[in-house]
């Protein structure tokens, strides 16, 4: 999902939402695959997303990852 950033700061925001949905998937495929860093990728998905002019889909990535980081992080914590 890293890619995803700088493909963002390059301006290819459809680039970019490409590789964090691509991560995704294989992150929800993956046995060994961390919520956190689902979290994570989720956050970046937003970010393509609302860098698009696609604001509904941004919040419901972006709810999605506050949904994971609240199960597997205590309050307060920086993340949430």
């Amino acid at each position: 999902c890293n890619m995803s950033q700088v493909f963002i700061e390059q301006g290819q925001y459809q680039k970019a939402l490409k590789v964090t949905i691509e991560s995704k998937e294989i992150m929800g495929k993956a046995a060994d695959s961390s919520d956190l860093n689902l979290a994570h990728c989720l956050c970046h998905t937003a970010a393509s997303y609302r860098s698009l002019g696609k604001s509904d889909e941004a919040l419901e990535s972006y709810e999605q990852a506050l949904e994971l980081r609240r199960l597997y992080l205590s309050e307060p914590h920086v993340l949430i």
